[in-house]
C-alpha cells in the first residue's frame, strides 16, 4: 500500500534540499547538465532506499549525492530548469574566477567537498561526517586540512602579486 504522507514528505524534502544537492554536485566538479543527472539519480536511489533513513534527511540525501557524483553518469535529466544557471550570466562574470575559487579548485576532491558542505551548505561537522561517510572528528580534521591548504595557497598568491 502506498503511503501518501510518506510520498508528500519525500517530495517536500527533495524540493527543500534539491538545490543544495545540485550545488554540491556542481562543487564536486560536475558541469550543470551532469550535476542535474547526479541529483536525479540520487533522488531515485533515495526513493528506493528511503526505508534505510536513520536520522536527518538532508545529510542522508547529500551523502547519496556525493557517492553518485563519483560515478560516471548517463545522459538524461529531469531536474527543473529553474535550477539551471542564468544563461545571461551575472555582471561579475567578466572578472573571472576569484583567488578563493582558484584555490578551492586546487584542493583534492574530498577536501573540496568537505569545505563546501561545512561552509557552502552550513552543515555541522557531525552532518559533514555523515555525508562524507566518516566520524565527526575525521570531518573536522579534513576541513582543518583543507583550510590550511587554502590559507597556504592564498598566502602564496599574495606574495606573487
Amino acid at each position: 500500500m502506498i503511503d501518501a504522507t510518506e510520498d508528500r514528505t519525500f517530495e517536500d524534502n527533495l524540493k527543500r534540499y534539491g538545490l543544495d544537492a545540485f550545488r554540491l554536485a556542481r562543487f564536486l566538479g560536475r558541469p550543470p547538465e551532469d550535476a542535474a543527472d547526479v541529483v536525479q539519480e540520487a533522488a531515485i536511489l533515495a526513493w528506493r532506499y528511503r526505508k534505510t533513513l536513520r536520522g536527518e534527511w538532508r545529510p542522508w540525501f547529500l551523502a547519496i549525492v556525493r557517492r553518485v557524483a563519483h560515478r560516471p553518469q548517463s545522459g538524461w535529466s529531469l531536474i527543473p530548469w529553474s535550477w539551471q544557471p542564468d544563461p545571461g550570466g551575472t555582471e561579475t562574470d567578466w572578472l573571472g574566477p576569484s583567488d578563493v575559487q582558484v584555490a578551492l579548485a586546487k584542493l583534492p576532491r574530498r577536501q573540496r567537498a568537505a569545505v563546501w558542505l561545512r561552509y557552502g551548505q552550513d552543515l555541522a561537522y557531525r552532518e559533514v561526517g555523515i555525508v562524507m561517510g566518516m566520524r565527526e572528528s575525521a570531518a573536522k580534521q579534513l576541513v582543518a586540512r583543507a583550510r590550511a591548504a587554502l590559507r597556504m595557497e592564498l598566502s602564496e598568491g599574495v606574495g606573487n602579486a
